[in-house]
């Protein structure tokens, strides 16, 4: 289970590639 460390509105795109490229 991937963590999300996001935090700011600009690094959720970012942050989700990252979970599912990592998922």
């Amino acid at each position: 289970q991937p963590r999300h460390f996001c935090k700011s509105s600009s690094e959720v795109l970012d942050c989700r590639w990252k979970h599912e490229k990592y998922s």
